[in-house]
């Protein structure tokens, strides 16, 4: 028992106290790891949600075998301007129809996404993915963006509303699927060697410092459809064809002038659209010069 000296307490109960709050500090500790490791299981944590654009952390052990090797170096630090030309780099093809190889985002996605980007990267956890989820005209963009050493790893599930569909190498492809297409300073990511079968046309691994890319389109290429088969030509037996009737082209009508009352109107929502930052400056004027043109 601690005994009282001059109004003083002896080393014995400072002792005691000292093991007492170091027992608290642990048992505190050991809470918040239990429920830091909730959270982790619980899925991607929200980060940024604002004007259609969605950010979380994701946990890594949660994102697929395929990253249970990889060591993320986090956080990193890359500019908004280095995350923009990453996101003007990635190009993709889709495999319906006849499409070109176009750009997985086009210059109004670049802009919205870059800065959110470069800052959730500077912020995540060595334990994270960036997981993203932004909404455009043609439908949802999903994926994730983390980094290893010297790398910067996007692994896109869904560009423009249109999913991947993930399937083992050598399936044929079905109509609604996409690829990845790696350029200068990419490669499509290699699983580790029990995997290897497992298709990875959707993830890309890119250098830090990529070439410098090219602005990207306002619009992606609608795929064009596949050719017609040619016609048969008919039997010698067959009767010969009737002429087809001949049919008046049909009458001009004239276009109805626009109202003008809605002009103002337009130039307000296309000033609010130039603010938010989907259309630069450069379209702002020609779309509101085109408006003046069609009303005056």
């Amino acid at each position: 028992m601690a005994r009282l000296t001059a109004g003083t307490v002896t080393n014995t109960t400072t002792v005691s106290t000292t093991l007492w709050r170091a027992r608290r500090r642990t048992a505190r500790g050991a809470i918040l790891l239990a429920a830091l490791a909730a959270g982790c299981a619980s899925g991607p944590r929200p980060w940024l949600e604002e004007d259609g654009l969605a950010i979380a952390w994701e946990a890594k052990s949660t994102s697929g075998p395929e990253l249970r090797d990889l060591r993320l170096a986090h956080p990193v630090d890359l500019t908004e301007g280095a995350v923009a030309n990453q996101l003007r780099s990635l190009r993709y093809q889709p495999l319906q129809g006849v499409a070109p190889v176009q750009p997985a985002f086009v210059e109004a996605e670049v802009m919205r996404l870059a800065g959110p980007l470069s800052e959730a990267l500077h912020q995540v956890s060595h334990l994270d993915l960036v997981h993203f989820h932004l909404r455009t005209a043609a439908g949802p963009t999903v994926g994730e963006v983390f980094a290893t050493q010297d790398h910067l790893h996007w692994r896109l599930d869904e560009i423009a509303g249109v999913p991947f569909a993930a399937r083992i190498s050598g399936a044929e492809e079905s109509r609604w699927d996409w690829r990845l297409v790696p350029g200068s300073g990419q490669s499509l990511f290699m699983p580790p060697t029990p995997l290897r079968d497992k298709t990875v046309a959707n993830w890309v691994v890119a250098d830090f410092a990529l070439p410098t890319a090219a602005v990207m389109p306002r619009a992606r290429t609608a795929p064009a459809p596949a050719p017609a088969a040619a016609p048969q030509a008919p039997p010698d037996n067959a009767p010969p064809a009737k002429p087809a009737a001949v049919v008046p082209p049909p009458a001009v009508k004239t276009a109805p002038q626009p109202a003008p009352g809605t002009l103002e109107e337009k130039l307000e929502t296309l000033k609010r659209l130039r603010d938010k930052g989907l259309i630069d400056q450069d379209e702002y004027k020609a779309r509101k010069q085109r408006l003046l043109d069609e009303y005056l």
